[in-house]
């Protein structure tokens, strides 16, 4: 019999596989960027469906499989709204879309998901257009640095000291934007990607 092992988690993406099956991607709060098959997902009856929607957040139950793990349940974890403006959506999408870029293989990163996890949450609640763009520059600013790829100077270094993302973090990034853009341009320069 094989383990399931619970986790927090976000879908960073969904592809249909075989007749009514997807292959998601879930960034876990245990287990970092895995691939799991969500059998029978793409069919109307299935009750997972709803779980294995492009950037839920949820307690996924997963199974490890020879080469992939298997998405065997989820529920959704209470107090994390839906993310509901447009402009919000398609800035967590693009700090998804580059985690899934950067990340290789399954290694737990702490920082990346409590920095994705918040995110998440400031997005589900945020409208004013130059806190999204504070949001996402910060979120980028603190994966890259949680995977290496910059470093941190004095005057950035409260914004990568706490745990997770907040509104008074976001608002202290603000006047920052400029040079974080550029720090992360740099990082992403010298990477070559």
């Amino acid at each position: 019999m094989h383990e399931k092992y619970t986790t927090r988690g976000l879908i960073i993406s969904a592809s249909p596989y075989r007749e009514a099956d997807k292959i998601i991607s879930i960034f876990t709060e245990d287990f970092g960027l895995v691939s799991a098959v969500a059998a029978g997902v793409r069919r109307s009856a299935s009750k997972l469906r709803y779980h294995a929607q492009d950037y839920s957040v949820r307690l996924f139950s997963l199974v490890r499989g020879r080469d992939l793990w298997r998405f065997v349940g989820a529920e959704e974890i209470s107090g994390v709204d839906k993310i509901k403006n447009d402009a919000c959506l398609t800035a967590y999408a693009r700090v998804l879309s580059l985690v899934r870029r950067l990340v290789r293989g399954e290694e737990k990163n702490e920082v990346v998901f409590q920095t994705l996890f918040s995110f998440h949450a400031i997005l589900a609640s945020v409208v004013d257009a130059e806190d999204i763009n504070a949001a996402e520059t910060l979120a980028v600013f603190r994966i890259l640095h949680a995977l290496g790829y910059i470093k941190a100077d004095a005057s950035t270094e409260a914004l990568i000291s706490q745990p997770s993302i907040d509104f008074a973090l976001v608002k202290a990034a603000r006047p920052l934007v400029l040079s974080l853009v550029a720090g992360i341009n740099a990082g992403l320069a010298e990477s070559h990607l």
